[in-house]
């Protein structure tokens, strides 16, 4: 199976920036993944784990508003870098408040994405790496609550 950390999906309905971007990712040493439309992005978000989505804002399906909140809602690690031709304050702001790791204008500049992305990828193994030893702490101490020091009881804690 291929480490999430290397894996991208790109999602907008601009065929030639979808090749694009696939295309410079893969030479970079990720596996990405694209889609064309909002409701397969959302489809193989949730098949697949993914440490970072692409997506344009206006992509039809679901926008990428949408797909941001949907991996909010749905408890996903997955980073989000809205993309778009058509950003105004107000969207960007939008996109930052509900959680987007970043906001970009198109043309996107490669150097720019470039250096966006490890920083974006870096903080989704950060919270993989938070939860999973949340779960671990939790498992280790599953029975704080409890209170005894007799022999019955000591060998529960055991």
């Amino acid at each position: 199976m291929i480490e999430a950390q290397k894996r991208i999906l790109v999602a907008d309905d601009e065929l030639p920036i979808v090749e694009g971007l696939k295309a410079m990712l893969e030479d970079d040493g990720y596996v990405v993944d694209t889609a064309l439309d909002g409701g397969a992005a959302f489809a193989k978000l949730t098949d697949d784990d993914y440490a970072l989505l692409i997506v344009d804002l206006t992509i039809p399906g679901r926008d990428g508003i949408q797909l941001l909140e949907a991996v909010k809602e749905n408890g996903l690690d997955t980073e989000v870098i809205i993309i778009t031709g058509k950003g105004t304050v107000s969207t960007a702001v939008e996109a930052m408040r509900t959680g987007a790791y970043d906001y970009l204008l198109k043309p996107v500049a490669p150097e720019r994405l470039k250096s966006v992305i490890p920083k974006a990828i870096e903080h989704y193994t950060l919270k993989v790496s938070h939860r999973n030893l949340s779960e671990q702490l939790r498992q280790l101490t599953k029975y704080e609550d409890l209170i005894g020091k007799s022999d019955g009881m000591q060998a529960v804690y055991g």
